[in-house]
């Protein structure tokens, strides 16, 4: 089996003695994340690393497990350039510069009587309440999920893409790079539709039935007119919860609709944001 020191080089933060030393503590930094992820007992820290590996291999890239493992390697890949925490990186790079005054990975006690609270819909379509905090202090800040945040705060995030990288005459990101992060990386697929893994937590998704839809870095791209209204080439994605977002370049518009429900790809949250999408480009008129 590869060495744990070449499958994962950025598992932990601090230079270690030996081979064997980095690799008790990778392994044991694997164990406290991934302790569920596993159903059976193993006898040395090894089994459980080659048994873990093996579940990951195993997923769907589009599982929670695979999607939690990406997470820690990205992770890790900011907390070794920056040097820092990636919630320390974020707020100093983009969150403070950007004034995004209350998103981060812990809330504070001010922001925890403004939170929102979860629900679920059952297959009744009753919603019943779902007692979900995310853990205030996590072993891991994860790189794709976890922070909290507000509409006012996204729309400034999503501002910023509009403006090439700045916002009130303040640059968090070259203008090349956000030409880079809008521009689609995979012209020959099509991103636009997300099987369902796990039916508790999310249904299938498709974003723009009978179209194909690309990828940037962080968005999908629709390469079509959109009959509610946004132009091909439009910037989108979509929190668990049923939040979601979109970025029309052409138009110069960005939109949320934020709700706080699972399962995700909700029907009548889906046909909220179509209606919500119509009514935003009626208001703006034709471009």
């Amino acid at each position: 089996m590869a060495s744990l020191r070449r499958r994962y080089p950025n598992q932990v933060s601090y230079e270690h003695s030996s081979e064997a030393e980095f690799e008790r503590e990778v392994s044991a930094s694997l164990r406290r994340k991934y302790a569920n992820q596993v159903s059976y007992e193993h006898s040395s820290e090894a089994e459980f690393e080659r048994a873990l590996v093996s579940r990951i291999m195993a997923v769907p890239k589009a599982s929670p497990v695979a999607q939690q493992a990406l997470e820690i390697q990205r992770g890790k890949m900011v907390e070794k350039i920056c040097g820092q925490t990636i919630g320390q990186a974020l707020q100093d790079r983009i969150f403070g510069p950007l004034k995004m005054t209350s998103t981060s990975f812990k809330i504070s006690a001010e922001q925890h009587h403004r939170l929102a609270g979860m629900h679920a819909r059952a297959p009744d379509g009753t919603l019943a309440p779902l007692d979900l905090i995310i853990p205030q202090e996590p072993e891991l800040e994860m790189a794709g999920g976890g922070l909290y945040s507000t509409v006012h705060d996204y729309l400034r995030f999503m501002r910023m893409i509009l403006g090439g990288g700045s916002l009130d005459g303040v640059r968090v990101l070259r203008s090349e790079t956000v030409v880079e992060m809008v521009r689609d990386q995979v012209p020959d697929m099509d991103c636009g539709c997300v099987p369902s893994v796990s039916p508790e937590i999310l249904h299938d998704a498709d974003f723009f039935p009978g179209t194909r839809a690309g990828w940037g870095l962080s968005f999908v791209i629709n390469r079509a007119a959109v009959p509610q209204g946004r132009t091909a080439g439009s910037l989108a994605w979509a929190g668990l919860s049923n939040c979601y977002y979109w970025i029309d370049l052409k138009r110069n518009l960005c939109a949320v609709l934020a709700t706080q429900l699972l399962p995700f790809f909700d029907p009548k949250t889906i046909a909220l944001l179509r209606e919500f999408e119509r009514r935003v480009y009626a208001e703006v008129g034709a471009g």
